[in-house]
């Protein structure tokens, strides 16, 4: 069986409950009936019939879905769909029985209701929305109070796939297959989440620029595409970041609409996002780039604002080098030293008490150089060795998010590709992601000894589980005194292909690892 198969199947089973359209004719409410579903398997209903005056996609009518168990809410919008149809959807987070009712001023769609038992997911270990717990940021797995940490590094690989929505083509299926090339390749290079930029295409599909267009109204296929493409990787065990804008200098940003950033067209965009993508699972999105030539904090603060108002599950977005404060948010930096932006130093971060500094500036949200760390890049140490140490030390920091990958060949940015030694990149994704994954870490420097052989430590805060990592490293110094319970340890060279290089059982009290060369290790203690 393909190792898709089984999200295949779960895809069949969504969309098997997404071909129901009720046909409305009087504007009596509904009892639309009980359905029955799984954890993170989108529901999607479907309506016709119902005439409105004036622009279809300012109809506003919202679902309220509530969870008898916990009394977790959901409320989403609904959204037009074109030929009359408008649609809404429900990804439940918990197991149990939900019940739902439509609020609107359309009298053909209030006042309708609907139920939902929810069963276990039936994926082994599950993964839903991401979210951050403080300054950690957290994948949902069992359901949306089972968290554990996550690694969020995106890729691109421009020369490979360009990641303009448009460049996949306006065919679902076709765009899925190329999605799913694109996130082979990202696994293949060590990563899951892939990049996709949108631009105008929001209003216009094959539109790069405001000045290409005139459309005020969401471009369906464009969304048609994107949700697709949103869906399938998500059901590979992959996931998206998109950048909404690009710069205005090339006019790929809101400024150019009529009403300008946060006018009435924008935030028509705005809603409509939330209320078509918001209740997919799989998806971040940052603002785009360059923002400190065109925009200002105000202005994307309203942006998250309105995107984390309407949609009714978590998305963690984004802008880099401008300080966003609502919830869901990246603390997000740009890389060339700028004093009046959120900036690691030119280049940067040059090394792990930077990254540690960005982690404690701000111990409320997540942090992600959203500066793209592409090979070799110009005026960064971004070499093999630099490549893999800033994985390594992000991790170790307490979980940065990152960019990697490569521009394409036209690109004065390109450096080439591919990685030369790309089994250091897979070894740090499969440590952190199937073999020491952690959610409440804490920065231990007491776990090392740092006269003797520097290195960085992380534990749990039941001092259970342990972490330690060490550069150019012979002798390994591991101080375990207030460990509660003999555990495993397992010693990898974070220079070869992921395989244990010694499985030792280690008791409370100090310990010393003579390796048989010096290398980059590491060592997970009680996983």
């Amino acid at each position: 069986m393909s190792v898709r198969e089984p999200f295949r199947r779960l895809r069949e089973i969504a969309l098997a409950a997404m071909v129901v359209v009720f046909q409305l004719s009087s504007a009596a409410g509904l009892d639309l009936g009980e359905r029955q579903t799984q954890v993170w398997v989108t529901q999607e209903w479907s309506f016709s019939g119902v005439e409105t005056e004036g622009n279809p996609f300012d109809l506003e009518a919202k679902v309220k879905f509530e969870h008898k168990g916990t009394g977790a809410i959901h409320i989403t919008p609904m959204f037009y769909d074109g030929d009359g149809k408008w649609l809404y959807r429900f990804t439940p987070t918990f197991r149990g029985h939900w019940r739902f009712r439509i609020r609107s001023d359309h009298p053909m769609l209030n006042g309708h209701t609907g139920g939902i038992k929810v069963g276990k997911n039936a994926i082994h270990r599950p993964r839903g929305f991401l979210t951050h717990v403080g300054s950690r940021i957290a994948e949902m797995n069992q359901d949306a109070r089972d968290l554990d940490g996550y690694e969020f590094n995106v890729f691109m690989d421009q020369e490979a796939f360009s990641p303009r929505i448009d460049a996949f083509g306006n065919d679902p299926e076709s765009a899925v297959e190329t999605a799913m090339a694109y996130l082979d390749h990202a696994k293949a290079n060590g990563f899951e989440i892939i990049f996709i930029s949108v631009y105008h295409n929001w209003f216009d599909f094959g539109s790069l620029r405001h000045s290409d267009h005139e459309s005020v109204d969401p471009d369906l296929e464009t969304f048609r595409v994107l949700e697709a493409l949103i869906q399938a990787v998500y059901q590979a065990k992959g996931r998206v970041h998109i950048w909404a804008w690009g710069d205005e200098s090339r006019k790929q940003t809101p400024v150019g609409l009529p009403g300008g950033v946060n006018g009435e067209v924008d935030r028509r965009l705005q809603r409509y996002i939330a209320a078509r993508l918001g209740p997919l699972p799989g998806w971040t999105i940052g603002y785009g780039f360059d923002l400190h030539e065109w925009t200002n904090e105000a202005e994307v603060n309203a942006w998250a604002d309105s995107l984390n108002t309407w949609s009714g599950w978590p998305h963690l977005l984004a802008a880099r080098g401008l300080v966003l404060e609502g919830d869901h948010t990246f603390r997000s930096y740009g890389s060339f030293g700028r004093e009046d932006g959120v900036e690691t130093s030119n280049g940067g971060p040059t090394d792990f008490a930077e990254l540690r500094g960005m982690m404690v500036s701000d111990r409320g949200r997540p942090h992600l150089l959203e500066e793209r760390h592409t090979f070799n890049r110009s005026g960064f140490d971004l070499d093999m060795d630099g490549t893999r140490r800033l994985l390594w030390r992000k991790s170790m920091a307490g979980g940065v998010g990152g960019f990697f990958g490569f521009y394409g060949a036209s690109s004065p940015a390109f450096r080439g590709r591919p990685y030369p030694d790309v089994e250091q990149i897979k070894t740090h994704y499969t440590f952190w992601h199937k073999a020491a994954s952690m959610l409440d870490s804490v920065v231990d420097t007491t776990l090392i000894e740092a006269k003797v052989a520097p290195g960085f430590g992380l534990r749990n805060r039941e001092r259970s589980k342990h972490i330690l990592y060490y550069e150019d490293e012979r002798q390994l110094y591991v101080d375990l005194k207030k460990m509660k319970a003999p555990s495993r340890a397992i010693v990898i060279d974070t220079k070869l292909p992921y395989e244990p290089y010694k499985v030792v059982e280690w008791r409370p009290g100090l310990h010393v690892f003579s390796a048989p060369y010096e290398s980059d290790w590491a060592i997970a203690v009680g996983f």
